[in-house]
């Protein structure tokens, strides 16, 4: 009987001793977001993020939304919410992408001499670039704003090309880029609970970008070939996000 007691004395102590540091993991997620902190321009920035919204984003594009955040408040300590990250329009399983004479666009000039214009090859030099956050709406405590269909927050996000090129030629390159892409706005934004540390949550858009180098010719008819090379920008992805305001 002397030695159940034991054990059951040592196992409630044992659940004592253990419950502080229960608590203390319990206190590393908020609403059932992990909570990852980043160190940016002197100021702490507290990512709040969902397990599967987190294995969507790299440390360097988790680090570019901290940063964002920081030059927009002056607060040295920042609360923000990753909410939504959007499909990526193409998956860069290689670098570097090399074509036999891809997206062929035969013309003749006004002199009536012919042409072919494409692109040989696209070469990824920077993955998951930040463009600048789009504001979206603020909302105060204890209130939600509501859109509707013709009142939504829209961005374009545009691909683009440059190069000292025919526009014949850097319009084959143009065509094997994702093109425009059209960022809605949910319908429906809330703001912090009543009694929340926030007075409001200011929602934001960012959109990413894979950066690179293209080389693109045209082909004489009559013979020879004029080569050009010059750089891109693709759209891939979004991330929309809030920060806490206090």
């Amino acid at each position: 009987m002397r030695k159940i007691l034991s054990i059951s004395m040592s196992l409630f102590m044992f659940i004592v001793i253990l419950m502080p540091a229960m608590a203390q993991a319990k206190n590393n997620t908020v609403d059932g977001h992990e909570k990852v902190l980043i160190n940016v321009n002197n100021k702490k920035v507290n990512i709040n993020i969902s397990k599967e919204n987190k294995q969507k984003l790299s440390k360097k594009e988790l680090t570019t939304l901290a940063e964002q955040a920081s030059e927009v408040s002056e607060n040295n300590e920042i609360d923000i919410f990753v909410h939504n990250v959007g499909l990526k329009q193409k998956e860069k399983i290689n670098k570097e992408k090399e074509f036999n004479k891809k997206n062929q666009q035969d013309s003749i000039t006004p002199m009536g001499i012919g042409y072919t214009d494409g692109v040989t090859a696209f070469r990824y030099t920077n993955l998951d670039r930040a463009a600048a956050a789009k504001f979206i709406v603020s909302v105060a405590q204890g209130s939600t704003k509501q859109f509707t269909s013709s009142t939504q927050v829209s961005y374009k996000f545009s691909s683009s090309v440059s190069g000292n090129a025919p526009s014949g030629v850097t319009g084959t390159v143009a065509a094997e880029l994702t093109g425009t892409y059209t960022y809605t706005s949910q319908l429906t934004y809330n703001g912090p609970t009543i009694g929340s540390a926030y007075i409001s949550f200011n929602y934001y858009v960012t959109p990413f970008y894979d950066d690179g180098t293209w080389t693109g010719y045209r082909d004489w008819w009559l013979g020879g070939t004029d080569w050009y090379s010059g750089n891109f920008s693709e759209y891939s992805h979004y991330t929309e996000w809030s920060m806490g305001i206090k």
